[in-house]
């Protein structure tokens, strides 16, 4: 039996996969801080000013509640670097932005500084999450899969409508959901 994809299933599906990611992040806590929560960063660094499409306490509120019940979330637009990723195990980047909003400056771009930073943070056990709309959405992907190719992957432009992909109910973690 399958069911047709819907925004709530695919926010758990999610967050308990972000979860699963944690288990591979870097050192566990010490017993002194055994019930401290690892930190989730969403960084907003690489949208554009304005840009509302997925803002953690909008579209994204759901998603973050749900990251809150495993992690202690962080959302901020400041730049990437070794004191602002000092203690976060996960860092979360969604759809970097290639323009300026109207009225807004330009959207900081990956550069050198950032590649080096992101690729040490992921190289020391970090967690980098990144998830990408498709082409017309404003989407940055020339200078992001610069930092991608450090991972082996990247993303295209080459945008095709949704087509389901039908997952049997036995299937791990995610069964029984259409994704689109």
């Amino acid at each position: 039996m399958y069911s047709r994809f819907t925004p709530r299933p695919l926010l758990l599906a999610a967050a308990f996969a972000f979860s699963l990611l944690l288990s591979a992040c870097g050192p566990k806590p010490s017993a002194e801080n055994a019930s401290a929560k690892p930190v989730l960063l969403y960084s907003y660094y690489f949208n554009a000013e304005g840009e509302n499409r997925y803002p953690a306490d909008g579209n994204f509120s759901e998603y973050m509640m749900e990251l809150q019940k495993d992690f202690e979330v962080r959302v901020h637009a400041e730049p990437l670097n070794e004191e602002t990723l000092a203690d976060v195990k996960v860092l979360l980047i969604a759809n970097p932005n290639d323009k300026a909003v109207e009225g807004f400056p330009p959207p900081h771009h990956v550069d050198d500084v950032d590649i080096k930073t992101l690729t040490t943070f992921v190289q020391n056990g970090g967690g980098l999450i990144t998830n990408h709309n498709q082409e017309k959405h404003n989407l940055e992907t020339e200078n992001f899969n610069r930092l991608l190719k450090q991972f082996g992957i990247q993303t295209t432009e080459d945008y095709t409508e949704a087509k389901a992909i039908e997952l049997s109910e036995d299937t791990p973690i995610i069964g029984g959901l259409t994704w689109a």
